[in-house]
């Protein structure tokens, strides 16, 4: 009975943001969505993610290796049937050149990757949910303005879901 009735949360990745006004100054922000499609209330108890980049032939990075992620207020309750809220989780180690990261990702030097986690209590029982995604973008064009990618990067681009780990729930000991 509790299964059926329980908090479900939904991570979804909404493509990515770059504000300022590259190639001079630059920030790339990604947007998560979370939503409540159960049927109780979600008690947020520890939200974490983070935006990397990284050489492709790296390690996929660790979950536990995100930051705090803050949610808009009220939204330590997630309630089922509202609207999905909206979080912004910032590129922290981006490489100095806009056009240098996107010509890294199409010529597959280097990976973009978003992901974290949120924890959550619903009727006495504690969740996780984890949340991986891979930026993945086609080849660009040579003569392309660092300016007109960064307007159109959700164009040439997207969120590859799952990275090699699923991103289902699961239950956890309460801390």
């Amino acid at each position: 009975m509790v299964e059926k009735e329980r908090a479900r949360l939904k991570v979804q990745c909404e493509g990515v943001e770059v504000q300022g006004s590259p190639p001079e100054t630059w920030i790339l922000v990604a947007d998560i969505e979370i939503a409540n499609h159960g049927a109780s209330n979600a008690y947020i108890t520890r939200k974490r993610g983070k935006l990397s980049v990284a050489p492709i032939r790296g390690n996929t990075p660790e979950l536990d290796d995100s930051c705090d992620i803050l949610l808009p207020y009220p939204f330590d309750i997630i309630k089922p049937g509202v609207e999905p809220i909206h979080v912004a989780v910032y590129l922290e180690d981006a490489p100095s050149s806009f056009r240098d990261l996107c010509i890294g990702i199409t010529s597959s030097r280097l990976t973009m990757h978003l992901y974290g986690f949120i924890d959550y209590e619903t009727m006495g029982e504690c969740w996780r949910l984890p949340f991986r995604y891979k930026w993945v973008m086609p080849t660009i064009q040579d003569n392309i303005s660092e300016g007109d990618l960064a307007k159109d990067i959700n164009i040439v681009g997207g969120w590859d879901k799952p990275c090699e780990q699923g991103n289902g729930e699961y239950r956890i000991k309460p801390n």
